[in-house]
């Protein structure tokens, strides 16, 4: 019973564990972009509705290191969206709020398919587990 159960835990540690951790990283990280987008479809419907009304537009904008400065937009029609592995474009507000919409659709069923992998090794440790329990 002791080298099952030594076993056991070697091969969780060593198998289970680290994919565990790789899977928490990469939803983590899916995340995050879900947010960063959601931030661009916010800042780009509040130029929309500001260049309808034809004020001035300001706004702050992060330069590094929790750093903000105080920006004028020039052209409020436009923004620079990452596209993924660094490669951006300019794209018209109403194009950049569907790529960012569409983008975060096809992240949240990313983010379905690695919960539906954490869920299936949390599952298989659990069996694991039972086993030195039972015997």
């Amino acid at each position: 019973m002791f080298n099952l159960s030594k076993n056991l835990d070697q091969r969780i540690e060593e198998v289970y564990r680290p994919s565990l951790l790789e899977n928490y990283r990469i939803l983590e990280r899916k995340q995050q972009i879900c947010e960063e987008y959601s931030k661009l479809i916010f800042s780009c419907e509040k130029l929309m509705a500001g260049t309808e009304n034809g004020e001035k537009i300001e706004a702050k904008t992060e330069v590094g290191m929790k750093i903000y400065v105080n920006v004028e937009v020039r052209d409020p029609r436009h923004v620079i969206v990452n596209l993924g592995d660094d490669i951006y474009a300019k794209l018209p507000l109403e194009k950049a709020v569907e790529f960012s919409k569409s983008k975060i659709e096809r992240l949240k069923n990313e983010m379905s398919e690695i919960q539906t992998r954490i869920n299936g090794l949390n599952s298989q440790i659990n069996i694991m587990l039972s086993q030195i329990t039972v015997e």
